[in-house]
């Protein structure tokens, strides 16, 4: 587990943030974990991320979450010969607030990639 304590910045009247990360190597060079967490407790505000990374034969899905924000992100990559490979991606937003509106909604966004040579 590693920590940080980051001074204020300017304008910012004694807020001190500080970061914990956390990595795990489940098994290795197959499986990641990893979790981090940044607050300002002076100022109440935490935010949270979790992920994972999963290296399988051919190909490696990465996941990650962040619950306080509602967003949710997987990529999948895979070689399909060499010298070529393909990235497959995902993005959830839950409950996002719309910058014109105000109202909540939903955001999703899908993306795919080809990759030639080496």
């Amino acid at each position: 587990m590693k920590s940080h304590c980051q001074p204020s910045q300017p304008g910012e009247p004694n807020a001190q943030e500080v970061s914990l990360h956390y990595h795990r190597k489940v098994v290795k060079d197959r499986v990641n974990l990893a979790a981090s967490l940044v607050t300002i407790p002076t100022m109440m505000h935490a935010q949270a991320a979790f992920g994972a990374e999963f290296q399988l034969h051919q190909s490696t899905v990465q996941t990650s979450v962040m619950p306080g924000a509602g967003k949710l992100a997987t990529v999948v990559s895979a070689k399909l010969s060499p010298g070529l490979s393909m990235s497959l991606s995902a993005d959830a937003a839950l409950g996002q607030a719309d910058p014109q509106t105000g109202a909540q909604s939903d955001a999703f966004k899908f993306g795919y990639g080809l990759s030639l040579g080496s």
